[in-house]
Order: structure tokens, then sequence, then C-alpha cells
């Protein structure tokens, strides 16, 4: 890749298609299909989309129809060599997206803008290595990428940049960061390298089977249930955090946040045989960027945590992290309460847990048990208050205006 083999022809690549795609932007239609990004499963109302992807398959990923980007770029291309750029080919600017992995982000363009009302974009581009410089500089950084706003109803911009060079960029130069973009619409491109995957929880290793009826599921004060009473053969207990909440981005502009969550339970068999099970429920589930107000509760952002809690499992402990540069998650120790399903005594068992998750900062590690929440721990207020008479958890991060919030709550089903 050209940005490994030669950092400064990278950029200066990455910026002339920066600037090409801002003339591509001009386009109604590619306006429109740039927010219908936000809007595929998984996005958040959030723009964050490969341009190679789009380039390959040449289809608007909502509608499936032919992608209106690839569309404008191509006629974006034809009206260069009308104007006489004899030499433009924009099959070079392909190749380069394609060997580069070259993806865009738009942090608040969504929520904030209209693609009807637009009379300018800021095209901005990012490059890994600048990231790693200013962070070294400063740890605290909270990230800005240099940029040009183009006027949507102008012409000429790109072919400007190709007379003038660097010259171009250093008399336009604008810095996009969280606040810039919250009030001038943003897109940035660069090779972000951000893949994203959620684990299936309904694998089996909790004991679930199939996703249990909503019908007849209760909260245990509800129906006067707790561990002394509860009838594991006509009863099932699954646990659940209902919302989730951030008040701050934890990553540097532009990039989204993602979290990664895991669940440590113990299992008990025949022949008092203990062991620790840790699954990934999710990894890098994300959230857009948020400022302030716009930072809002998530429901169900997370899947079940728990879905048929066994009888023999006293106890549970959830770990959470979130992507950070230069922070891995190796290995973890998780404590857990096991039932003896013979004798009725529960006992504790600790262990050292492999968790390799690169680029990774844990938020926090905590146990939560069974019988606990369910005479009613889950509606004590924390000190922190209740949402839908459920005690909202918090946990700050290094940084002491970021903090995540949630509510857990245990929910019985009960077969008739």
């Amino acid at each position: 890749m050209l940005k490994n083999q030669d950092p400064v022809a990278y950029e200066n690549k990455l910026k002339e298609l920066t600037l090409f795609m801002g003339e591509v932007f001009k386009d109604p239609d590619a306006r429109r299909e740039l927010f219908d990004l936000a809007k595929i499963e998984g996005n958040d109302d959030d723009i964050e989309y490969s341009m190679k992807k789009l380039f390959s398959e040449s289809t608007n990923p909502l509608t499936r129809q032919y992608s209106a980007i690839v569309s404008a770029f191509s006629k974006n291309a034809e009206n260069h060599r009308v104007a006489g750029e004899d030499d433009f080919n924009e099959q070079d600017l392909i190749d380069f997206i394609n060997d580069n992995n070259i993806g865009i982000l738009a942090p608040y363009l969504y929520d904030n803008f209209e693609p009807e009302s637009l009379t300018e974009l800021t095209v901005s581009w990012w490059t890994e290595e600048k990231e790693i410089e200013e962070l070294s500089k400063n740890p605290d950084w909270d990230g800005h990428t240099p940029g040009i706003k183009v006027k949507l109803n102008e012409d000429g911009n790109f072919i400007q940049f190709r007379k003038t060079e660097t010259n171009y960029f250093s008399n336009d130069l604008v810095y996009a960061n969280d606040d810039y973009a919250y009030t001038n619409p943003t897109v940035v491109f660069g090779s972000f390298n951000d893949d994203e995957m959620i684990v299936n929880p309904d694998d089996g290793w909790m004991g679930g089977g199939p996703s249990l009826p909503t019908s007849t599921i209760y909260r245990p004060h509800q129906i006067g249930v707790n561990c002394n009473n509860f009838d594991f053969n006509r009863e099932s207990l699954r646990y659940r955090m209902p919302e989730f909440k951030m008040t701050g981005n934890t990553r540097i502009f532009p990039h989204t946040n993602k979290f990664s969550l895991w669940l440590a339970i113990g299992q008990y068999t025949i022949g008092t045989q203990t062991s620790i099970n840790l699954n990934q429920l999710a990894l890098e589930q994300k959230i857009a960027r948020c400022k302030g107000s716009g930072c809002t509760w998530k429901t169900n952002f997370f899947p079940a945590l728990v879905t048929n809690w066994a009888e023999t499992s006293a106890n549970i402990q959830i770990i959470m992290a979130y992507r950070k540069r230069q922070s891995d998650i190796v290995e973890h120790t998780v404590q857990v309460g096991v039932t003896s399903s013979t004798t009725g005594q529960t006992s504790n068992i600790s262990q050292g847990l492999k968790i390799n998750q690169e680029r990774h900062r844990l938020i926090f590690s905590q146990t939560w048990g069974k019988c606990s929440e369910m005479l009613g721990q889950y509606g004590v207020d924390q000190q922190n208050g209740l949402r839908d008479g459920l005690a909202i958890h918090q946990f700050n991060l290094h940084r002491n205006d970021f903090k995540v919030q949630f509510t857990l709550v245990p929910e019985i089903t009960r077969f008739e």
C-alpha cells in the first residue's frame, strides 16, 4: 500500500481524492446517497462506509440501486477530460481507493443537516501518521483533520488544485474537529481500518437455547419471586442491559465510538467440576460521535447478557472496554460463584482468562449476584438516579469529563 511505502505521496494522493470527492458531492443525488449510508443497519444514524466496497459493488447499500456516488464520480471525471485535462484518469483514483482501503466518515452530518439544504461542504482527510505524531506530543489531544470548504454551487476547485497544488491547500485550509463539524457539514476520507462485528449471543453457551417469549416476562418484584422460591422447572431467568449511554466521545475526532463487552459465568457439573466460560457478546459495537445533549440513551444497545441463568451459576462478571489506540487487553482475571447442585453450597472460582483484544482500554470489570438482583437490587438507587425504575450504574473513564451509564434488569418468564 502506498501509505506504507511513501506516506508523503500517500497524503498528497489522499488530498487529491478528497477534493475530487468534494466536486462529486456537488451532485444532489450523490449527497442524498451519502446521507443514506447513515441508515444502514449498525451505523447508528452515522455515516461510516468503505469507499472500496462502494466502488467494487457500485450499488447503494440501502436501496441496492446503482450508486449515485459512483455515477457522479464518473461524470466528474468526464467533465475534467472535456475541460482539457486529457491526462486525467479516474481509474488512478479508484486504484488508490482500493489499494489503500479508503473509507469515509461524516460525524454529525446526518443528525445536524439535510442533504437538500447544503450550500457548502468541508471535505477533509485523515492520516494515521499525523494522529500518532500529535498524540506523542499530547496524549489528551482531541483530534482535528485538515480540509477544504467547497461551495456546492461553484465549479472548478479540482482544476484549480491541479494547477496550483500545495499552494491551493495552504491558502484555503481549515481544520475540522468536533466543534467545527457540529456546525459545518464535514466529511473525512482516510484509511481507517475499522471493521465491526457483533457476536451472536444466542449460541447456547449460557444454557439458553432459543430466545424466550416476551409475552410472559416479569421483573422479580412484580410477582414476588426470589432465589428461595424460584421454580426452575416452570420459570426461566434472563439478565439484560435495557439502556446504555455515554456522556462524551471515547476516541479523538473523526473516529466513531466503539465498545466491546464480555461476560464471565461459572458452570458446575456433576462430580464437583467447576469452570468459567468467558464469551464476547459484542465487538466494537458502534455509537456515533456526540456533543452535550446529543449524547442520548440507547435502547438494547447490547444483546441479552444471560438468556437463561442456570441454577448453579451464583453470579456473573461483566467486562466492558472501548477501542483506544495504544491500549491492549491481554489477560483479565475473573471471579464468579458456582453453587453445587448436590450440596447447595456456593464457592468462588478465580481464573486469569485470555482476552487478547488489541487497541482496547478497560472501562470496568464487576460482578453482579443473581440472588441479590432477584431480591430487588436492580431497583435500588446507586446515587446516580433511576430510569424506568431501574438503578443507573455509572463508571468514569480516564478522562474526568466522560462516563458510561447503563441499567440492568433480571426478567422472569413463567411457563404455565
